[in-house]
C-alpha cells in the first residue's frame, strides 16, 4: 500500500475527500518527523512507538583488504509493534499454517 491508496482508504471510512485525507495523512507524517528530530519518543496506543537511536562508532576487519574500518556513529529510527500488534500478526502466521 503507498500514500495514494491509503488516503484512499481513509477517505472512504470517514467519508470525507482524498484530498482532504491526504492532507491529514502528510500532517500526521510531518509532525512524527518533527518530533523525531527534536529527539523525542513518540508512543501511540495500540500501534507501536517510535524512537530516536543511535549506532555507535564501531571497528570491524576487513577481510579482503586486510584492513580495520572505522564506522561512524548514526541516529536511526527505531519501531516498535506494541502487544496488539503482535498478537494480530501472531494470528495471521498461525492460520497461514
Amino acid at each position: 500500500m503507498n500514500k495514494r491508496e491509503l488516503a484512499k482508504r481513509v477517505a472512504e471510512k470517514c467519508g470525507q475527500s482524498q484530498v482532504v485525507s491526504t492532507l491529514v495523512i502528510n500532517t500526521f507524517i510531518s509532525c512524527i518527523l518533527e518530533s523525531l528530530e527534536a529527539g523525542e519518543k513518540i508512543t501511540i496506543q495500540d500501534f507501536g512507538t517510535l524512537s530516536v537511536k543511535q549506532q555507535k562508532k564501531r571497528e570491524r576487519f576487513n577481510l579482503a583488504t586486510n584492513k580495520v574500518e572505522t564506522y561512524l556513529p548514526y541516529d536511526y529510527i527505531k519501531f516498535t509493534a506494541s502487544k496488539s500488534v503482535k498478537i494480530k500478526q501472531k494470528e495471521k502466521s498461525v492460520k497461514k499454517e
